[in-house]
């Protein structure tokens, strides 16, 4: 299981970049409109507090590669291509 960890800076960031340029993730369906509310952004801001601990223990029984920062994503990435 890979699990990505990365820090609150990072993905709130990330998210505020989006809603400022007015981006989609490149994942996210065609025409299909990223929606960036106050609760979206209450949901990035508590989810360490909120949502972290229930997933952590769901995963409890499983494997773990915990990558918490875009260069360890990079290096892991790396490492598969060799």
């Amino acid at each position: 299981m890979l699990y990505l960890d990365l820090p609150l800076r990072i993905c709130f960031w990330r998210v505020l970049r989006r809603s400022l340029l007015r981006q989609t993730r490149p994942d996210m369906a065609d025409r299909c409109v990223e929606r960036f509310d106050l609760d979206f952004y209450r949901y990035v801001l508590t989810f360490s507090r909120d949502h972290r601990p229930q997933i952590e223990r769901l995963l409890t029984d499983c494997t773990i590669h915990r990558l918490s920062s875009p260069k360890e994503a990079r290096a892991f990435l790396s490492s598969l291509s060799r």
